[in-house]
């Protein structure tokens, strides 16, 4: 990798659909990356040594807390167990979120994730309603299209929040429909920005 023969170079910060693939190339990983198995922050030692990171779910958690949606004792439903949708429901578990279902078309994926991440977590088929979740979030690119969505939200509650890791279109036909229920919602773009002074402090540019 030219990371390593760069000297003044920190690091880089990986999008998808690199950052699994990123994971395998670094000298190191840091347990967020290694549970999840992605890399989407990887840090230049000077020695040229890559260590990964991911930000992905504190940055989610972090953005819902700004909103004043703290996942604690909540009840949540996750579509999507690659990169960006393990990291998110490795934060939600240690947020303290009271179940969280795994919605995944790779059954054994979804399965593993749940193992690894405890007896709060489980993996479910796709649930005709979502009637009985707090906060659903869409961590797939379904929805880049900006026509899809990855579940119709029947029986969503006014007063849910609903989550996209999705940032474009800004507000996905996933988000569209959640505000017409009347749920809060998160786009992609609150994640993204949440993640900024994470970063920053990983690279040692901030406190």
């Amino acid at each position: 990798s030219a990371l390593r023969t760069i000297a003044n170079c920190d690091g880089a910060v990986v999008t998808a659909p690199h950052k699994v693939a990123m994971a395998e190339m670094v000298d190191d990983l840091t347990p967020a990356a290694r549970l999840v198995g992605a890399a989407n922050v990887v840090i230049r030692a000077p020695d040229g040594r890559l260590t990964g990171d991911n930000t992905d779910g504190a940055g989610f958690v972090a953005a819902l807390r700004e909103a004043g949606a703290d996942p604690m004792g909540q009840r949540a439903l996750l579509f999507g167990c690659g990169g960006a949708g393990a990291s998110i429901a490795a934060a939600l578990v240690a947020a303290g979120v009271a179940r969280l279902e795994l919605v995944d078309p790779d059954a054994a994926k979804a399965a593993a994730l749940a193992e690894a991440l405890g007896p709060s977590v489980q993996r479910v088929a796709m649930p005709e309603s979502v009637e009985a979740h707090d906060l659903v979030i869409n961590a797939t690119a379904i929805g880049l299209d900006g026509a899809s969505a990855v579940h119709p939200l029947s029986g969503l509650r006014p007063g849910a929040t609903v989550g996209d890791v999705v940032t474009k279109p800004p507000v996905t036909p996933f988000l569209c429909q959640a505000e017409a229920l009347g749920a809060r919602i998160q786009p992609g773009s609150a994640m993204a920005l949440a993640q900024i002074p994470l970063v920053l402090r990983l690279f040692g540019w901030s406190k």
